[in-house]
């Protein structure tokens, strides 16, 4: 009979008087569990002669049970704190990516910068804020993308600013920007 989950189990032995409405003459007998449903009970009765043959499947489920209930909350633990720090990775590259930009072409870029960042108003500030990110970086980036930070705070520009893109897009998703070495301006785009 499956179980639902209106059933409960009594997991301690006592005796019960099974009466001629289930079909067995009046007698005692020991009963270890006892599931209780909506429409009644039944019992499985104790057998006295259980050997280590009969144990061992019983206790290797059990054991295999609480082993795999504890993998998976350990598996499902870890896949949550993946989920997470890609979420933080990527909202603090999209971060990263508007101040490189905006650095390297700031009178063009300045109005959408201003729009999303409206205490950066001078390129100190700006310069300050991409150290900060590159501190900051530390904790959540790859070695690839430091390494592309400071080249960028170092001398800003196009071929900087693709590298640090490029490393970035490969620490989120694993690949790298296919299309050859790009050089770009607000005017034209044009192959190396």
């Amino acid at each position: 009979m499956a179980l639902s989950s209106a059933h409960f189990f009594l997991s301690f032995p006592y005796y019960t008087d099974f009466g001629s409405k289930y079909g067995c003459p009046k007698k005692r007998k020991e009963i270890k569990y006892t599931c209780f449903s909506k429409k009644g009970y039944y019992a499985t009765v104790i057998n006295h002669d259980m050997n280590w043959p009969q144990i061992i499947p019983l206790l290797l489920g059990v054991v295999g049970g609480a082993i795999g209930a504890y993998f998976q909350s350990l598996f499902q633990h870890k896949k949550q704190m993946k989920e997470n720090e890609y979420a933080v990775k990527k909202q603090r590259y999209f971060c990263i990516n508007l101040l490189l930009l905006a650095k390297v072409d700031l009178p063009n870029n300045l109005q959408f910068l201003l729009a999303q960042r409206p205490n950066l108003t001078t390129e100190e500030l700006l310069d300050k804020e991409i150290e900060v990110e590159y501190f900051n970086s530390f904790i959540f980036a790859s070695d690839k993308v430091i390494l592309g930070l400071k080249k960028f705070i170092n001398s800003p520009s196009y071929d900087t600013y693709y590298f640090v893109c490029n490393a970035m897009r490969n620490d989120l998703w694993g690949n790298k920007i296919s299309l050859p070495k790009i050089r770009t301006n607000r005017v034209t785009i044009e192959r190396q």
